[in-house]
């Protein structure tokens, strides 16, 4: 008996040495279906917040590109404006000697026509209708120009999908959810967007990530209104401010209906010679007045707060979120 005793106490101590503690009772880990809950709960709200940085990142980047592309078109649209490998620009043209001729002319011919016709255009009104429409055909030209925002935000719609797809594929990827299943996850979540022609419909988010007319439109759509909304303006802002920055004696051109024909004859003669210095003094504040009306277009084709792509965007990202938020990942292991 003694020696299986000791036998036995040496058996127990080898076991100690080699698998520690053998003789405790291992308890086991009853997890309960309210931690499931909470497990489960909390592995979605880290996909919500994963789906929500993507938003993030997706937008930052498209708008970053929206940025760089506008700078570029507006570098472009000032080229026509003044370019010193362009003799033919807006401002050769504004400045020339025979245009400034034309406004002392028609400034005579409206005072004229006015003093009969008080319906008919003042001189200021008649040399800005002229100047708008030789800058609308040289510089602006807004059918062209409509095409080329156009184009941009259709490019910006393309950016924000792939952009977007591209970082909800890395999310599948993150939490090993099958393609099948993510797939019908985002299709499920419906997005409400405006389309080109004004409709508000209904598209999924899977269908508005591959780029289709979804996102595209209603990005075009909003660009497209905002570059209307400050072209509308052109006559108030680039004409004006080109009549406000010229020399005195256009100012005696546009006021002639206030000096008298005399007055703009003698601004004529004066303007034969001293054309020259005018053009010095004054065509560096016409471009930079024109440069700053285009610096105003393309904030607000970014950034107004009604229809720039930054606010379509937002308003797409933010109906995206509701769906996420109500939404629910039954495919998330444990």
């Amino acid at each position: 008996l003694w020696v299986v005793l000791i036998l036995v106490i040496i058996s127990s101590v080898g076991r100690e040495l080699a698998f520690g503690d053998s003789i405790s009772v291992v308890t086991p880990k009853i997890v309960t279906v309210g931690s499931i809950k909470s497990i489960h709960q909390a592995k979605e709200r880290n996909v919500k917040i994963d789906l929500d940085t993507a938003l993030y990142e997706s937008r930052e980047i498209a708008l970053k590109i929206a940025s760089e592309d506008l700078d570029l078109w507006k570098s472009n649209i000032m080229k026509k404006v003044d370019d010193p490998k362009n003799n033919n620009d807006f401002l050769d043209w504004y400045f020339g000697y025979w245009t400034q001729q034309e406004f002392g002319i028609d400034g005579v011919k409206s005072w004229l026509n006015n003093r009969f016709d008080k319906n008919s255009p003042t001189a200021k009104e008649k040399i800005q209708e002229t100047v708008r429409q030789e800058f609308t055909h040289r510089v602006l030209r807004p059918e062209i120009a409509k095409l080329e925002i156009k184009n941009i935000a259709r490019k910006i719609s393309q950016v924000y999908s792939n952009e977007l797809q591209k970082k909800l594929s890395k999310i599948r990827i993150r939490y090993n959810v099958p393609q099948s299943e993510w797939n019908s996850y985002l299709e499920s979540l419906t997005v409400l967007i405006t389309d080109f022609s004004g409709r508000q419909v209904s598209q999924n988010l899977k269908v508005i990530t591959i780029g289709t007319m979804g996102s595209s439109a209603v990005i075009a759509k909003g660009s497209l209104l905002a570059f209307e909304k400050v072209t509308a303006k052109i006559g108030a802002k680039a004409v004006s401010k080109a009549a406000a920055s010229i020399t005195a004696k256009v100012g005696a051109f546009t006021g002639s209906e206030f000096l008298g024909p005399g007055a703009t004859v003698a601004v004529l003669v004066w303007d034969a010679i001293d054309i020259h210095k005018t053009e010095v003094e004054n065509r560096p504040i016409l471009k930079q007045n024109i440069e700053n009306y285009f610096d105003e277009m393309t904030k607000d084709i970014l950034k107004d707060e009604q229809n720039g792509i930054q606010k379509v965007i937002l308003d797409l990202e933010s109906n995206i979120k509701n769906g996420i938020t109500a939404s629910h990942f039954p495919f998330l292991p444990l």
